[in-house]
């Protein structure tokens, strides 16, 4: 009889073991204490409370922010991300991503402009999918036709 809860308690302590997170399935850009910061305000849709760190040394807190303002989706920073898109490839990625979230027809000029200069393949397809989602029919058909 004494066997029968022995062997439920070491059941229950094998789960939880098993249930317990483990350290290297944890997400490396949460060890940055800055993209912490910025997923909190992103949580909390503070627009003012991301846009200095548009500005950080940290290139992944950078891009962090800017993928944090398109999930926003405010246009209080767009003169910012007009910057950020002619940055490096992962930083103009996020930059126009976020400008694309907003759906600002005023963003397919700067867009059109940065698209004009050598990039990679997947900063070119997020500076179109964002002009795509700011422009209208015109702009559509013309990026239809000039896609390559």
């Amino acid at each position: 009889m004494t066997s029968f809860p022995l062997s439920i308690s070491t059941i229950l302590l094998l789960l939880l073991v098993s249930c317990s997170p483990s350290k290297e399935f944890e997400d490396p850009l949460l060890q940055n204490p800055e993209v912490k910061e910025i997923i909190l305000l992103k949580d909390k849709r503070d627009s003012k409370g991301l846009i200095p760190y548009f500005l950080s040394e940290d290139l992944q807190a950078r891009e962090q922010a800017a993928l944090a303002f398109g999930s926003i989706q405010d246009t209080l920073a767009l003169n910012s991300l007009y910057t950020m898109i002619e940055e490096k490839e992962p930083i103009a990625q996020a930059a126009a991503f976020a400008i694309g979230q907003t759906g600002q027809l005023s963003s397919v000029d700067p867009l059109q402009r940065i698209l004009e200069r050598s990039m990679q393949e997947e900063t070119r397809f997020e500076m179109y999918d964002a002009i795509g989602k700011c422009g209208e029919i015109d702009i559509n058909y013309f990026l239809a036709s000039s896609y390559n």
